[in-house]
């Protein structure tokens, strides 16, 4: 219990350097090009993709794979007002997510995300964007060693908004997800993954 909770201190620290590498190194890349992007005030878009975990990635033990679905609201919180990398603009994202099991089975899980986002100030040809925050997830199937039925999650990523048409765009995904039950069941061996998502506004 003790090395659990050892580990634990150490997320919210790894995520906050992960984001701020990410902030200096796309400043350095596309410093002399960023330019205030117009993005809507709220959006719907629809991701799919693919999840799979890797035994010993973390502190887990068995290979999950799923097929994803998910649903996405968007809506701004705070608009940038200049064209600074820093400066982007900032969302939060609530995503009702089904994941379909293909290894060890073909159950569902399902849960509901709740995201936040920030823009980078782009050319509005091509706009990346990080993410990061948690949910809620029900299994419905008895994964070796995941004690509940009942699960938190904590993610972080990156992505990659491409404009499709004058109203629609196209997203491109890849992120880190982590799936326990926080020590409220007697077995918490967690499920460590990541996804890969693409989708499109609509």
């Amino acid at each position: 219990m003790a090395t659990v909770n050892n580990q634990h201190k150490y997320i919210l620290p790894a995520v906050f350097s992960v984001f701020l590498f990410m902030n200096v190194f796309l400043s350095t890349v596309w410093a002399e090009t960023l330019q205030k992007t117009q993005q809507p005030t709220t959006s719907w878009s629809f991701l799919s993709g693919y999840s799979v975990s890797y035994p010993g990635l973390g502190r887990s033990e068995t290979r999950v794979e799923s097929v994803d679905l998910l649903l996405r609201y968007k809506r701004l919180l705070i608009k940038g007002e200049s064209s600074s990398w820093y400066n982007g603009n900032h969302y939060i994202l609530i995503e009702p997510v089904i994941q379909f099991m293909t290894v060890p089975s073909g159950t569902p899980m399902i849960g509901v995300n709740i995201l936040g986002c920030y823009i980078f100030p782009g050319t509005g040809e091509l706009t990346t964007y990080v993410l990061g925050g948690g949910g809620i997830i029900y299994i419905d199937e008895d994964i070796e060693g995941a004690g509940s039925k009942f699960n938190a999650n904590y993610q972080f990523g990156i992505g990659l908004q491409v404009p499709a048409t004058t109203d629609h765009s196209l997203f491109f995904e890849l992120r880190y997800h982590h799936i326990s039950n926080g020590d409220t069941a007697s077995e918490n061996i967690p499920i460590n993954s990541f996804k890969f998502l693409a989708g499109f506004t609509f």
